[in-house]
C-alpha cells in the first residue's frame, strides 16, 4: 500500500496541524511486481531480496525532518501497519537512540530475538486483531495456512513480552478497560492491556486486543485514531 492508502487507516494527516505534529510518510520500494514494501525483517518483506537498506533509509529521514523543522529529537514516533509494523519494530530494535515511541498495528518482531540488538526499550502500542489470517495474533512460527505470504510470526502478546522485559515492567498486565473501535464488530470488541508496574520511567506498554479483528481493519473509528494520536503524543 502507499502511505496515502495507510493514512486512510490512522489519519494522522488532518491531526498534524490541529495537534501540533510534523507528519512525514515515506513509500516503501516498489518490488518486481510493483507492490510496495519496506526490508523490515527476513520474513517479511523484502521477497524480491533486493536487500535495500531502509534502517538507513528511514534514519536519514528522521534526521533531514530535525535538520528542516522545529522538531523534538526526544520525540520521535513511528507508525506502521502489518509490513510497517515489522518496520516500526525493526527501528526500535536498531535505533533506540531515534526513536521513543512506536504505533505497531498487525505486524510482529524478529523471529530471532538475538537479532534485535538495541538494549534501550521504547514505548509501544500494539494492535492485533484476534481473526487476523496473514499475521497472526497467536503465535505461528510455521506461516498462516492458505495466505499468500504466509508470514512467519511472533504472536502479539509474545512480541510485547519482549518490550516489557526490556523496560523492566512486571510480566502481569493490566486490563485497563474495553473499548468499541471497529463499528463492524458487535459491542465493545477491544480489551485495552496496559504495562505500568516497574516500568522505565516515561515507558508506556499497551496492547490492543481487537477480538474478531481481521488483519486490514478498514473499518476503525475515530475513536481508534484518536487513541493512536494520543499514545504518540504523551
Amino acid at each position: 500500500a502507499s502511505a496515502d492508502l495507510q493514512d486512510l487507516i490512522f489519519q494522522l494527516k488532518k491531526r498534524a496541524s490541529e495537534q501540533g505534529f510534523v507528519l512525514v510518510l515515506p513509500e516503501g520500494t516498489r518490488d518486481e511486481s510493483g507492490r510496495q514494501f519496506w526490508n523490515a525483517m527476513p520474513d517479511c518483506c523484502d521477497f524480491d531480496f533486493s536487500n535495500v537498506d531502509d534502517v538507513a533509509y528511514l534514519t536519514g529521514l528522521i534526521d533531514e525532518v530535525l535538520r528542516t523543522y522545529a522538531a523534538d529529537a526526544e520525540r520521535v514516533s513511528f507508525v506502521g501497519h502489518s509490513n510497517g509494523g515489522y518496520m516500526s519494530y525493526r527501528m526500535a530494535c536498531e535505533v533506540p537512540e531515534k526513536v521513543q515511541r512506536i504505533a505497531v498495528l498487525a505486524g510482529s518482531v524478529f523471529l530471532d530475538e538475538g537479532k534485535c540488538g538495541g538494549t534501550e526499550p521504547v514505548s509501544v502500542l500494539h494492535m492485533h486483531g484476534t481473526d487476523d489470517e496473514v499475521v497472526p495474533y497467536h503465535e505461528d512460527l510455521k506461516g498462516a495456512e492458505g495466505t499468500e505470504l504466509r508470514v512467519r510470526t511472533v504472536g502479539a502478546e509474545a512480541a510485547l513480552d519482549r518490550w516489557r522485559e526490556k523496560a523492566g515492567c512486571e510480566a502481569a498486565p493490566t486490563a485497563t478497560g474495553t473499548a468499541d473501535l471497529i463499528p463492524t464488530l458487535e459491542g465493545e470488541e477491544t480489551d485495552v492491556l496496559t504495562w505500568r508496574t516497574g516500568c522505565r520511567e516515561g515507558i508506556d506498554i499497551e496492547l490492543w486486543r481487537i477480538n474478531g479483528g481481521d488483519h486490514l481493519l478498514i473499518g476503525v473509528n475515530d475513536d481508534f485514531r484518536e487513541g493512536v494520536a494520543e499514545f504518540l503524543l504523551k
